[in-house]
């Protein structure tokens, strides 16, 4: 029988029942709650279980008992608006939607057939929001295949800078940490360079992962690399090769290992990974694919192909090609060092700060607006956040009407950061929006 999470780290809390896991709590105390939890979730095998809770241990532990009990856990993004909540729940066979841990035992239920057992949120390729669907084996590899490459050392102690509803701190920082038999722990408030410095210090941080935005902000505001942990990570978002380059040698200066990771929620999530020893000669690629993972690529579009490439959208699990590659919709190559090279993605999307913003479902949510005759969305070079989603509408209204419809509709993350009103679209001659001419606009009015 393959081996299961809860099978893999019940044998290491076997070892070491005693030592820190989840925050203060200890490993077999840990292993206990997610089996009494699992106990309490027996009964929705095979049914969604959606996770409302906020960031911390809880919701690890209500969602790795999901995961054993055989349900289907599905977590939220903290403050996620009603219009994308119901978005993401219509059509699922939902058992129930958890605020706290549960506490009492259900009877026993049918276990999950083979197949995935986690869910998780993304934008996808379309205007509306899809759950990708990732199997327990696919998790497992995953997130030991990410300990491997940054030589996470037994025993770490990682601190979790995002929510579990994305699939890169649930996989490559929270399990990629437990299958190593470290511990956890969480911020203490909103990320501030001096917050972050004090308590990697104080909580002794081995690991911590950080989207450019942030590591942007840390650098600018200790320049002299004080108080980092020995392994950091970047990723999320584009990174030039000129800063990057300059990020890794200002860790070095403070005694950490900057490592660059590329990767996807389709691809469980990791795809790439690229050593500080490889900038700046490589500063222009996202590192070397992870062992066991291959890519191709198809009419300039990169496809991959691993153990924890996801098994479908959610419930029809479409997405992936008869022979399990996944199209990820970035175009790129494989350089003559076998390094990944990624130059630009097919979807339609804006990626601002580590946030995927799909263009059209933004268009969708301002077209709502029945003062908005048509709209558009471009994306915009952004110093900190990369690229920022720029919307054009027009209608009658002003460019504080429209975002007010919006914040009704979107989550902040997601809202542009400049409206602008025009009496028309510009078309090509095939009378389809001009959205280059958009992108030169958008940049002008930057100026």
């Amino acid at each position: 029988m393959s081996p299961t999470v809860l099978s893999r780290l019940a044998a290491i809390a076997a070892h070491q029942p005693d030592a820190p896991c989840l925050g203060d709590q200890g490993w077999q105390a840990f292993i206990d709650a997610v089996g009494l939890h699992a106990a309490a979730l027996t009964a929705d095998g095979g049914r969604v279980v959606v996770l409302d809770l906020p960031p911390g241990p809880a919701q690890v532990r209500v969602l790795l008992g999901a995961i054993a009990a055989g349900a289907l856990p599905l977590p939220l993004p903290p403050g996620v608006p009603p219009f994308e909540r119901e978005c993401l729940l219509a059509g699922l066979d939902v058992a129930r939607v958890l605020i706290t841990e549960p506490v009492d035992p259900l009877p026993a239920g049918p276990q999950r057939p083979p197949g995935p057992a986690l869910l998780l949120a993304t934008s996808g390729s379309s205007g509306q929001p899809k759950r990708v669907a990732l199997t327990e084996s696919g998790l497992l590899w995953n997130a030991g295949a990410h300990a491997d490459a940054l030589a996470l050392p037994a025993g770490v102690r990682t601190l979790v800078t995002s929510p579990l509803a994305h699939a890169f701190p649930l996989v490559a920082q929270v399990l990629a940490t437990l299958l190593r038999g470290g511990s956890l722990a969480w911020p203490t408030g909103a990320f501030t360079p001096r917050g972050f410095m004090r308590q990697v210090a104080a909580d002794g941080i081995g690991y911590a992962a950080l989207a450019p935005a942030l590591l942007r902000l840390l650098v600018e505001r200790n320049p002299e690399a004080q108080d980092l942990p020995p392994i950091l990570s970047v990723g999320a978002a584009p990174v030039a090769a000129a800063e990057l380059s300059a990020w890794v040698a200002w860790a070095a200066r403070g005694g950490c290992r900057l490592y660059h990771t590329y990767g996807l929620s389709e691809a469980g999530p990791r795809v790439a990974t690229l050593d500080p020893e490889d900038v700046p000669a490589k500063a222009h690629t996202v590192g070397r694919p992870l062992p066991g993972l291959q890519v191709r690529v198809e009419a300039g579009e990169l496809w991959i192909s691993s153990p924890s490439v996801m098994a479908g959208y959610y419930p029809g699990l479409a997405g992936k090609a008869p022979d399990g590659w996944l199209p990820t919709g970035d175009l790129g190559h494989l350089d003559e060092d076998g390094f990944l090279v990624v130059s630009g993605r097919l979807k339609d999307m804006v990626v601002c700060g580590g946030v995927s913003i799909w263009a059209p479902e933004l268009e969708d949510a301002l077209a709502a607006d029945p003062r908005v005759v048509e709209a558009a969305v471009v994306a915009r070079p952004h110093a900190a956040y990369g690229e920022v989603p720029v919307a054009f509408v027009v209608g009658a209204l002003t460019p504080e009407q429209a975002l007010a419809g919006l914040t009704e509709r979107l989550g902040r993350a997601k809202l542009p950061h400049q409206i602008v009103v025009l009496p028309a679209l510009p078309r090509t001659a095939l009378g389809k929006v001009d959205k280059r001419q958009l992108r030169e606009a958008a940049c002008e009015a930057s100026r």
